[in-house]
């Protein structure tokens, strides 16, 4: 909980990692407050200065590495696209008609969300996806590759996803109704 300046107190939910905040959620006027209150109060813990040593996550994180490498074998389904071209394609989808699904992840949380973004802002290697709901932000000088997959059933979806230097999902956007203008924004690597 924070106090500004006029008195008028603010809440952030922040998760941290041996090196600093990871991870931040704000609550806002439209969040709900009696739940995130709730769950702040049956999780707090006394404050730590130092973290317990992580214990292996092999879920989620191998699921996303074996996806990926069984990817690599498809290129009917995916192609690899020019990851320095990522950062103009997310502002072509600022106020696209349908909404869009992204994901982030770090070393720490994965989160999700399906809103209609009504800007991208890109400021060196920072990209930041903003909607009325939520705000999505990552360094894109961390990506070292990205794709554009075709969803397996017949919607015409495609994710594009970004993969970090050790191969790890760090975003995703499923891309609902790309145009083929929005679509050459992406030059095919393979």
């Amino acid at each position: 909980q924070r106090t500004d300046d006029k008195g008028r107190k603010s809440f952030r939910l922040e998760i941290c990692n041996g090196e600093g905040v990871a991870h931040q959620i704000r609550i806002t006027r439209r969040s709900n407050v009696r739940a995130f209150l709730k769950w702040v109060n049956k999780y707090q813990a006394e404050c730590q200065t130092s973290c317990p040593a992580p214990h292996s996550s092999s879920g989620l994180l191998d699921f996303m590495e074996t996806r990926w490498r069984e990817w690599l074998k498809r290129p009917d389904i995916c192609r690899r696209v020019e990851r320095t071209a990522v950062p103009a394609f997310l502002e072509a989808m600022a106020n696209h008609p349908s909404p869009q699904q992204v994901t982030v992840l770090n070393s720490l949380v994965k989160q999700t969300s399906e809103t209609r973004f009504e800007s991208c802002q890109v400021n060196g290697s920072k990209i930041t996806l903003k909607s009325p709901h939520v705000i999505f932000q990552w360094d894109s000088a961390t990506m070292a590759e990205a794709w554009l997959i075709q969803c397996g059933c017949a919607c015409g979806e495609e994710l594009l996803e970004m993969y970090d230097t050790d191969n790890r999902l760090m975003a995703s956007v499923a891309c609902r109704g790309i145009t083929p203008a929005m679509e050459r924004l992406l030059p095919t690597l393979n």
